[in-house]
């Protein structure tokens, strides 16, 4: 089976202490035996991400088990920043202030513990930042920019949609199929 290392390409860890792995397609889709020698269960995955302004704010949706997250993500700086910047000696507080995300589920949010939210940042940052530094995204940008400052785009009732969709699975640790089963996600992840 062939394991893929979900990493944040910066110089800090934001990773929750849950090891995330996601498989390459046609593998076994049962559970597998771990590392550790634990138990982790092959989970299908679809994730959607739009852009609302562009590398400071995202939107989509996290389905797992057939349970759709909405979430919000946000920079607190423009993300083109963030890649240039040194974040080895800040402090966890200093990096929770540089992303925020919300979560909802069927509307009503989700108040996160700190690995929780830690988990949905594994899933979503670097899809976020790999869709901001995408050849088509900064070109579709660069465009509406460009319409923007001619005056060809100038009214509030016109916006453009640019978003990304993808469908992957990934092995995870029994701690975090726990997790996702607490009614607080509903999510029905027990061994098979």
């Amino acid at each position: 089976m062939k394991y893929l290392f979900i990493q944040c390409a910066f110089s800090f860890d934001i990773r929750s202490s849950f090891l995330v792995y996601k498989i390459a397609s046609g593998d076994n889709k049962d559970n597998v035996l771990g590392r550790s020698g634990d138990m982790q269960m092959l989970v299908d995955v679809e994730r959607y991400l739009e852009q609302v302004r562009a590398g400071y704010q995202y939107k989509g949706t996290l389905k797992i088990t057939g349970v759709t997250f909405d979430y919000v993500l946000a920079f607190a700086i423009p993300i083109s920043e963030l890649e240039e910047m040194d974040l080895t000696e800040k402090s966890d507080a200093e990096i929770d202030c540089l992303f925020n995300i919300v979560v909802e589920n069927g509307g009503a949010r989700i108040v996160l513990t700190n690995e929780e939210r830690k988990f949905f940042l594994d899933m979503t940052l670097m899809y976020a930042i790999d869709f901001h530094n995408n050849p088509q995204t900064r070109a579709n940008n660069e465009g509406l920019s460009a319409m923007t400052g001619i005056g060809l785009v100038n009214s509030p009732s016109v916006s453009i949609t640019t978003g990304v969709t993808d469908f992957n699975s990934y092995l995870f640790p029994p701690e975090l199929c726990k997790m996702l089963s607490d009614p607080k996600f509903g999510c029905a992840l027990t061994s098979r």
